[in-house]
C-alpha cells in the first residue's frame, strides 16, 4: 500500500481541437464527454499502471477509490473474526498462513486482468494485512528483551520501508510497467514463507497461557540459534515476573472490559490508531492527486519514512514515548501549514513537504505499538489491538475518497488529525507502574476495601 498512488494514477489527456487542428492538453472530464477518437492518454510520467491495463480511464473515479476501501474492508473483517483467535491459538500458525496467502495474491494480480478479481484480491490482501498489524508485529515484541522492542519495531518498519523505496526507484530508473513489482513482491513473500516455517511460538504467549515448559523450550531453541546465553537474557526474569501468583489471575476479555482503565486506555488507543494508520494511508492515496512529480514525490515519500524508522528508535528511547510525539505531530502539522498556505508551489518545495509529513506520521505507528505494549497484557493484547484496529480500520475505508477532494483538503485533515491525535497521547498514563497491574489483577469486593 506505500505506492498503491502509482498503480491508480490517471493519466495525462490529449484532446483534438478542431479549430486548432491540433492535439491540445485536457481534463480526463473534458476527454470523457468526447468520443475515444477525439482523445489520447497520455501516460503519466510514462507509467503503465491499472488505469490502461483495465482500461479505466473514464471509469467513475469511485471505482479505483474502492480499490482501497475493499483492501480496509478486508482488513477491518480480518481484524474482528480472524485476529482474536492469535490469542487462543498463537501466533505462528496465523503467521505462515499470512506469508501463503500473500505469495498466492500477489500472483492473482499477475495472472488475471479483470476489475472485479481485483476487487476480491485487494479484499483478500487487505484481510492478511491485519495479520501483519494485529499479529506479527506483536510477535516482533514478544520475542525480544523489553530494552529491545523499539528497536524491533523501528527495523520491522524499516525492512518495509527498504520495500517501498524500491518502487519509485524503480520507475524512475529502470521501468514503467508495473508487472515486475509484483513478480519482485512476490518472490520475496516465497522466500518469507519458506523462513516462517522454522520460527518459534511467541514465549511470551505460552508464559501467558501458562505452558511454561513450553515457554522454556522456545526460548532455548531461540537462544541456540542465535549463539547466546540464557543467563545473560533478561527474557527469563521478565517472564518469571509475569508468571507471579498474582498475575496468574488471568480474566477474559469479556471480564476485562469492566475495569475502568481498560475502557479508558481502548478508546484512546482505538482514536491513534486511526489518526496514525488514517493519516499514513491518506498520504499514500493522495500521492496520485497531489501536484508536483508523481515519481519525486513518491522518492521523497520513502525517504522520509525510511530516515524517520532510523532516527525514531533513539528519539523515542531518549525523548520518551510523550515528548516523541509532540515532535512527531508537530512535523505532521508542519508539513499541513506550508502546503495550505504557501500558494505558489514548485515541485521541489511540494516533495519537500511530502517528506516532512511521512517523516512526522510513520514513527506513530511505533508510538502506537508501543503504547498497546504497555498497556494491554500478552494474554488479551492481540485482541486488544485489533479491537482498536477495527474502528481505525473502519474510518479508514474513507482514506481513499478524501484523497480525492479538492487541493489542499486532504493536507486539512492531515493536519487537524494529527493534533487530536497528539492530545489523545498525551491523556494516556504511561508512567503508571501499575498500569499493566490495574489490567490483570482481580479488583477486591467492596467489602474488603472498606476494611
Amino acid at each position: 500500500m506505500y505506492n498503491i498512488s502509482y498503480f491508480i494514477a490517471y493519466p495525462d489527456f490529449q484532446c483534438f481541437n478542431q479549430e486548432q487542428q491540433a492535439w491540445v492538453q485536457c481534463s480526463r472530464e473534458q476527454a470523457c464527454n468526447m468520443s475515444k477518437q477525439q482523445w489520447k492518454a497520455i501516460l503519466k510520467n510514462g507509467i503503465y499502471n491499472w488505469i490502461e491495463e483495465l482500461d479505466l480511464y473514464c471509469s467513475p473515479k469511485f471505482q479505483i477509490s474502492l480499490l482501497g476501501s475493499l483492501f480496509f474492508a478486508g482488513l477491518i473483517i480480518s481484524m474482528a473474526f480472524l485476529v482474536p483467535f492469535a490469542d487462543v491459538y498463537g501466533r505462528k500458525p496465523f503467521i505462515i498462513f499470512d506469508a501463503i496467502g500473500s505469495t498466492l495474491v500477489q500472483l492473482g494480480f499477475l495472472i488475471f486482468q479483470d476489475l472485479t478479481i481485483y476487487y476480491i484480491l485487494m479484499f483478500v490482501l487487505g484481510a492478511l494485512a491485519a495479520i501483519n498489524i494485529g499479529i506479527c508485529f506483536a510477535y516482533n515484541i514478544e520475542i525480544v528483551e523489553k530494552k529491545h522492542e523499539v528497536l524491533v519495531i523501528s527495523l520491522n518498519s524499516l525492512g518495509m520501508g527498504l520495500a517501498g523505496l524500491f518502487v519509485p526507484l524503480y520507475f524512475i530508473f529502470i521501468g514503467k510497467t508495473w508487472q515486475p513489482i509484483i513478480y519482485a513482491a512476490t518472490l520475496a513473500s516465497m522466500i518469507s514463507t519458506l523462513m516462517v516455517f522454522n520460527i518459534k511460538e511467541s514465549p511470551r504467549f505460552l508464559s501467558a497461557k501458562l505452558k511454561n515448559f513450553e515457554a522454556m523450550q522456545a526460548i532455548t531453541e531461540i537462544a541456540r540459534f542465535n549463539n547466546k546465553d540464557l543467563k545473560e537474557s533478561q527474557i527469563l526474569q521478565e517472564i518469571s515476573d509475569y508468571l507471579t501468583p498474582k498475575l496468574q489471575e488471568k480474566l477474559p476479555l469479556k471480564e476485562k472490559i469492566h475495569y475502568p482503565n481498560y475502557i479508558r486506555n481502548i478508546i484512546i488507543m482505538a482514536f491513534i490508531w486511526t489518526v496514525s494508520s488514517f493519516n499514513f494511508c491518506l498520504m499514500n492515496f493522495y500521492m496520485s492527486n497531489m501536484q508536483g512529480d508523481i515519481n519525486m514525490n513518491n522518492l521523497q515519500q520513502s525517504i522520509g519514512l525510511l530516515i524517520s524508522y532510523v532516527v525514531s528508535a533513539p528519539i523515542i528511547n531518549k525523548l520518551g514515548i510523550k515528548a516523541s510525539a509532540s515532535l512527531f505531530f508537530f512535523l505532521c502539522c508542519l508539513a499541513a501549514v506550508l502546503y495550505s498556505c504557501v500558494e505558489e508551489k514548485s515541485k521541489m518545495f511540494i516533495s519537500a513537504i511530502v517528506f516532512i509529513g511521512r517523516f512526522g506520521i510513520c514513527p506513530t505507528y511505533t508510538l502506537a505499538y508501543m503504547c498497546s505494549n504497555a498497556l494491554f497484557p500478552p494474554e488479551i493484547q492481540s485482541t486488544s489491538i485489533a479491537i482498536c484496529n477495527i474502528v481505525a480500520r473502519s474510518i479508514n475505508l474513507t482514506a481513499p475518497f478524501v484523497a480525492v477532494l479538492s487541493d489542499p483538503l486532504p493536507f486539512h485533515a492531515f493536519g487537524i488529525l494529527s493534533v487530536f491525535c497528539w492530545i489523545a497521547i498525551m491523556a494516556l498514563d504511561l508512567e503508571s507502574k501499575n498500569e499493566k497491574e490495574n489490567l490483570t489483577t482481580v479488583p477486591q469486593k467492596d467489602t474488603e476495601i472498606q476494611t
